[in-house]
């Protein structure tokens, strides 16, 4: 009987023995891995480290007065987009906070995981996967703005050759 698995399934109630099955342990189905996170561009990180830092800095401000500074100006640098968004980000109702980790710290948290893939989709031009990752974190008032900053320094994040 080597090999083989012997599954009981038991009735609960009589607490008897109703069925014995006999499988070989190879058709003993082990969960799939994890597939393996995907890579992170470490530039962008760095970036939005150091412009998270600088922005906790600064005054206090609203959602609307962050997106209004940065969207109103087509000459807005990169630097001022990340900004704006961040301070957007963090005042922003439904987030409970922002939390970035210090420049040079090897792990990531939740939400640099998503502002990644939120900066990733806004550059790919992906707007359902954007709008999926703006609608499970804000609530409605905010999906709007933070998501035209999120467009708009995806865009200005872009490498020439990528645009």
């Amino acid at each position: 009987m080597e090999g083989l698995a012997y599954l009981a399934v038991t009735d609960y109630l009589s607490n008897t023995l109703k069925n014995v099955m006999l499988m070989p342990l190879s058709a003993l189905r082990r969960p799939d891995p994890a597939p393996p996170p995907p890579p992170v561009d470490i530039d962008t990180l760095a970036f939005l480290r150091m412009h998270w830092a600088r922005s906790r800095c600064l005054a206090r401000s609203d959602l609307f007065t962050c997106s209004t500074q940065a969207l109103c100006t087509l000459a807005c640098p990169v630097e001022a987009r990340a900004i704006a968004l961040l301070r957007a980000l963090a005042s922003a109702d439904g987030l409970g906070g922002l939390h970035l980790y210090q420049l040079g710290t090897a792990e990531l948290s939740f939400d640099e995981r998503w502002l990644l893939a939120a900066l990733t989709a806004g550059a790919s031009g992906d707007t359902d996967s954007l709008t999926f990752l703006l609608n499970s974190r804000l609530k409605a008032p905010a999906r709007r703005q933070v998501g035209a900053l999120i467009m708009a320094l995806s865009r200005g994040l872009q490498r020439p050759s990528e645009k």
